[in-house]
């Protein structure tokens, strides 16, 4: 009779350890379901920002475009590209875009 109680004692065990893991892998589920929900949200994100970023940036070279030919911007006030100029004029040009110039 002393071994049934020993078999009992060791199937209860053996049920608890199994519920214990059950209920692990049901809370790694979960969590993995949150990551992937989020990971889905920074897609879409991502891809809204690019969006904007390429309206934004069609927006600028449009203006430009528009202001540079139509004399709005004296050609002369527009700089070389940087790497077009001197170093110590490209030194000149970023001190003037920090300080809020016409560089910018």
């Amino acid at each position: 009779m002393s071994w049934l109680v020993a078999l009992m004692a060791i199937i209860m065990g053996t049920v608890v350890l199994i519920r214990k893991m059950e209920l692990q892998a049901q809370q790694r589920g979960k969590v993995q379901q949150e990551v992937w929900q989020r990971l889905e949200l920074l897609e879409a994100t991502q891809k809204e920002m690019l969006k904007r970023i390429e309206h934004l940036e069609a927006i600028v070279v449009s203006e430009m475009w528009d202001a540079f030919h139509t004399e709005d911007i004296p050609r002369k006030s527009l700089s070389p590209p940087m790497e077009q100029q001197t170093p110590a004029a490209q030194v000149a040009e970023m001190a003037r875009r920090l300080e809020g110039g016409s560089g910018s």
